[in-house]
C-alpha cells in the first residue's frame, strides 16, 4: 500500500514538467500557478505594454524647423553652443593659436598728390560774413663765386631770357603772393607778382609785375553728383604741370577771358575757357585769342585726361608793326598715377602744330 502510494507520487512528479510544457503551449496555466496568478491578475493587466521606441525620422528637416532652431541659438553662442541648443553633439574643436604678430591689414589704396597752386587755395565753404585768405611763396636763392675776377654774364641769370630757367639748376628770385576774400561759394583773387627783389638790387619795371592777376569765381552744388563752376577775370589755367622742371606739357594761359568746369559723380571733369592775351606791339605780338577744352577721370589713384588747346593771331594788317598771321594748335594726354611703395608716375604725350608763332 505504501509502496502504491509513493509509486503514484513519484508519476505525478515526474508528469509535472510535461503537463506544465503543455500548458505553455495550449495557453493554459499549470494547476499550481493558477492560483497564485489569480491573486496577481489585477496588477499584470494594469501594467500596459512597453510602448516602442521610434526610429528617429530620416527626411530632411523643413525650412519652418530649420529656422526655428537657428531662432533659439543666440548670436554671440559658440560653435559649440550652437549644436548643444540644436539637439546636436559635436566634439570640441581646440582653439587656433593666436600669434603674437599681429595680422597684416591690407594695403592702402595710395591717393594721387595733385599740385596745388596758391590761386586755387581756399578754405572750403564759408558761412557768413567776407573771410580774407592769402596764399603764396617767395624764392629766395643766393649765388657765390670765390674768384678775383667777375664771372661773365651769363643769360641764364635772367628770368625773361633763359631759355632753361625752368631746369631749376640754378632759379632765380620770384615771388607770388595771393590775396582773396571769400564768402559761401563765392571768392574774389589779386595776384601779385615780381621776378626780381628790388631791395638788393635794381628796380627795373620787368622785374615788377605788381597787380598781375584778378579773377571773380564761383562754385554751385547743383546735385550730390554735379557741381559746376565759373571763373571770369585775369587769370591762368595750367595743364600737364611737370613740378620737377616747374613748366608745362600742353601750356599755361595768360589771358582775360571766362572758364567753365564741371565735375560729374566726383570723377568725371571737364574744363573749357576762352580768352584773349592784348597785343604788345613794341615786341611785334598781336591780338591773341585763346580756346581750349580739357576732360578727364579721377579715380583717386589714377587721374586720366585729354586736353587741346587753339591759339591765334590775325594782326597781319597792323599798322606800324611787322606782325605775321600765326597760330599754334596743341592736343595731348596724360595720366597720374599712385602706385603704393614706389611713388607717383605721369606719363604725357603731346602734339604741337605751329606756324608762325613769335608773333603770338
Amino acid at each position: 500500500m505504501i509502496r502504491a502510494l509513493l509509486a503514484s507520487a513519484i508519476v505525478l512528479f515526474a508528469a509535472a514538467p510535461a503537463l506544465a510544457q503543455e500548458g505553455g503551449t495550449t495557453g493554459e496555466r499549470p494547476w499550481w500557478q493558477r492560483d497564485s496568478e489569480a491573486d496577481g491578475e489585477a496588477e499584470v493587466e494594469a501594467e500596459p505594454e512597453a510602448a516602442t521606441v521610434p526610429e528617429p525620422a530620416t527626411e530632411p528637416a523643413t525650412e519652418s524647423a530649420t529656422e526655428s532652431a537657428t531662432e533659439t541659438v543666440p548670436e554671440t553662442a559658440t560653435g559649440s553652443a550652437a549644436a548643444a541648443d540644436s539637439g546636436l553633439v559635436a566634439e570640441a574643436v581646440p582653439e587656433a593659436v593666436s600669434s603674437s604678430e599681429p595680422e597684416a591689414a591690407p594695403d592702402d589704396p595710395a591717393l594721387l598728390e595733385r599740385p596745388l597752386f596758391g590761386e586755387d587755395e581756399h578754405p572750403g565753404d564759408v558761412t557768413g560774413d567776407w573771410q580774407l585768405t592769402f596764399h603764396g611763396y617767395a624764392r629766395m636763392p643766393l649765388q657765390f663765386h670765390g674768384a678775383a675776377e667777375r664771372p661773365p654774364y651769363l643769360v641764364d641769370s635772367d628770368y625773361f631770357l633763359s631759355g632753361f630757367n625752368y631746369t631749376r639748376v640754378a632759379e632765380r628770385e620770384w615771388a607770388e603772393l595771393f590775396v582773396g576774400a571769400q564768402r559761401n561759394r563765392t571768392r574774389f583773387v589779386v595776384g601779385l607778382f615780381a621776378s626780381q627783389l628790388s631791395d638788393w638790387s635794381e628796380t627795373s619795371l620787368q622785374g615788377q609785375g605788381g597787380i598781375a592777376t584778378a579773377f571773380l569765381e564761383h562754385t554751385e552744388e547743383v546735385s550730390d553728383d554735379l557741381e559746376l563752376g565759373l571763373r571770369a577775370g585775369m587769370f591762368w589755367d595750367r595743364y600737364g604741370y611737370l613740378p620737377r622742371y616747374d613748366t608745362y606739357l600742353f601750356g599755361r594761359t595768360h589771358v582775360a577771358g571766362v572758364r567753365g568746369s564741371a565735375r560729374l559723380f566726383d570723377r568725371f571733369y571737364v574744363k573749357t575757357g576762352f580768352g584773349a592775351h592784348a597785343d604788345v606791339v613794341s615786341s611785334n605780338q598781336g591780338f591773341t585769342p585763346v580756346v581750349w577744352l580739357s576732360a578727364g577721370a579721377d579715380l583717386g589713384w589714377i587721374d586720366v585726361g585729354l586736353h587741346a588747346f587753339h591759339v591765334w593771331t590775325s594782326d597781319s594788317e597792323r599798322e606800324f608793326a611787322i606782325i605775321e598771321d600765326g597760330s599754334i594748335t596743341v592736343l595731348g594726354a596724360d595720366a597720374r598715377l599712385a602706385l603704393p611703395h614706389i611713388g607717383q608716375l605721369y606719363a604725357g604725350v603731346a602734339h604741337y602744330d605751329a606756324e608762325q608763332v613769335v608773333f603770338l
